[in-house]
């Protein structure tokens, strides 16, 4: 047996916040939720978990210099989600720590490295737990098996062995493979709705929950509209209120699409996925991976643009498609097949001015350095750009690349 659960992340859901909101400072709503949990109205005597809240509260308050109100624990965690969100490596971030840390006026509270910014961060929930394991993977040395010396399946044994001055071998405590372990999607909300949907399926080991993601698959076809599909942008709705939506459509008399298509709704089709069982009980039935999104819309108006023959949305089919719907004769093909030129798309020099300068550009280090690398000359294409390159291409290339190429009918 197999249960679908259907999450993707990077979407904005009710009640929270997109990335370009990750510098606000909720450092307040963060520590109150830690005071709870820690228990600071009993009268015991203090945890280690209570004397660590003390300490967060106070790096809270504490400014980073005497020329600042920023705390010092508000800009770790701050500098540690962009680490996060941009992927740097540690090395990249203890540099950048002791670049800022230079620049700082003397004296200032700034953690001198990565190391550092964890110990401070470590009691917010933001730690992990490390867990011996056997160095071939065979078991972990956790429940029932915390204590063992050995792996019980090779016999090979858990502790690093070094020679000591005399020769000798000795068993020191350090693990020789250690599992950092996380939070686990079973801590997730949509997996436990699931498990409350069909306990008897949660109870058996021997089922797993399967994550199904439908990237590239678009139910209503593809568009670069701001609102998509839909006439207008549309509210939250629980899985089940979807499934009723859907069972309400009823196929015209041409049985070719639903009626109050275009005006009422935008379905083109009942995906199979709704046909499960779970599928109301569904927490996240529609998720949007928004960097994905951004790089799809964003590599359709670049390669349209560019008029790169394999990607781009100006083919044969799509002019097909504008003679019988538009009104565009100048871009209908021609009586021999040809493809008239497009008022949106450069003309073969003006592409290969647009790429010069994109091989010449120069950014600071790590900000967009796929960019040069995909540009290839030689056969007139982008190749190898990964989401990022796409998000810097679209927020400062593009208004730059093609401006003054365009007729201003167009570029307006």
């Amino acid at each position: 047996m197999v249960s679908c659960l259907v999450m993707k992340r990077g979407v904005q859901t009710e009640g929270e916040v997109d990335d370009d909101s990750a510098g606000v400072d909720r450092m307040d709503k963060m520590l109150e939720a830690l005071r709870q949990e820690c228990g600071l109205n009993s009268e015991d005597p203090p945890t280690k978990e209570v004397e660590e809240f003390f300490k967060l509260l106070q790096a809270s308050e504490e400014p980073l210099h005497k020329h600042t109100k920023l705390s010092v624990l508000a800009f770790v965690t701050r500098l540690i989600a962009i680490k996060s969100k941009y992927f740097f490596s540690n090395k990249c971030f203890n540099d950048l720590v002791q670049l800022i840390g230079d620049a700082f006026p003397q004296p200032h509270k700034l953690p001198k490295d990565m190391y550092q910014c964890k110990r401070l961060t470590k009691y917010l929930g933001m730690g992990y737990e490390k867990i011996d394991m056997c160095i071939d993977n065979y078991m972990l040395f956790w429940d029932d098996h915390e204590d063992e010396k050995k792996c019980l399946i090779c016999g090979k044994g858990r502790y690093v062995e070094v020679r000591n001055e005399d020769g000798e071998k000795v068993t020191t405590d350090v693990a020789q493979k250690q599992l950092r372990f996380r939070a686990h999607p079973t801590d997730s909300d949509a997996w436990k709705v699931l498990d409350e949907f069909d306990p008897e399926f949660a109870r058996d080991a021997r089922n797993i929950h399967f994550g199904l993601a439908t990237d590239g698959f678009t139910h209503f076809g593809q568009s670069a509209a701001s609102n998509s599909c839909w006439p207008e942008p549309p509210k939250r709705l629980s899985a089940q209120e979807i499934l009723n939506q859907l069972d309400s459509l009823k196929l015209n008399k041409e049985k070719t699409a639903y009626e109050g298509y275009g005006t009422k709704h935008n379905w083109t089709h009942i995906s199979g996925i709704w046909d499960l069982p779970y599928a109301k009980a569904l927490k996240h039935p529609h998720n949007i991976d928004v960097m994905h999104q951004e790089r799809n819309v964003a590599e359709s108006v670049i390669s349209t643009c560019m008029d790169f023959r394999d990607k781009t949305k100006d083919n044969v089919k799509a002019q097909k498609d504008l003679a019988k719907i538009c009104n565009r004769p100048t871009l209908e093909l021609t009586a021999s097949g040809g493809k008239p030129h497009a008022p949106f798309c450069l003309k073969q020099q003006e592409r290969k001015e647009v790429m010069k300068r994109m091989k010449n550009l120069k950014f600071p280090n790590g900000y967009a350095a796929g960019l040069k690398r995909a540009v290839n000359l030689k056969i007139g294409k982008l190749n190898g750009l990964k989401a990022h390159d796409y998000h810097i291409m679209m927020e400062r290339l593009v208004p730059m690349m093609f401006h003054g190429y365009l007729p201003d009918g167009v570029w307006s």
